[in-house]
């Protein structure tokens, strides 16, 4: 699970820290393409890497339940997430720093998905040379 406190300011000019979970259980990662995604992560198409990351993290968004047993992740949550400055700013981090989008994947998606995807990052990177 992916979690940062993420600091802005919101549509009233106030200094705002709010903590964000991102994460994909291996059910929901069925209908990701990892090709696609590794061949993104491989080129350096900012528009295509942006476009990407705007809905991998929308789609990972949610809220934990207060026991721990559920990540709930709902339509209006997802919405309400895309409409605030924390979101716009989280996606701004992670599309400008390689460290962070790489810090992001790791945790949000469970290990072997991750490792499956540097294995075919790489091989279309070596490919594209």
């Amino acid at each position: 699970m992916y979690k940062k406190d993420i600091k802005y300011k919101d549509f009233n000019g106030n200094d705002q820290v709010e903590t964000v979970y991102c994460n994909y259980m291996e059910s929901e990662l069925v209908d990701i393409d990892f090709n696609k995604m590794a061949m993104i992560f491989a080129t350096n198409d900012q528009v295509e890497f942006i476009r990407f990351m705007k809905t991998f993290i929308l789609d990972a968004y949610g809220v934990k339940s207060i026991d721990g047993k559920r990540f709930i992740k709902n339509e209006e949550q997802k919405i309400q997430f895309s409409q605030s400055q924390a979101f716009s700013s989280l996606l701004i981090m992670i599309v400008s720093d390689e460290k962070e989008a790489e810090i992001f994947v790791k945790n949000v998606v469970p290990q072997e998905f991750y490792e499956k995807l540097l294995k075919i990052t790489e091989a279309s990177k070596s490919s594209a040379e």
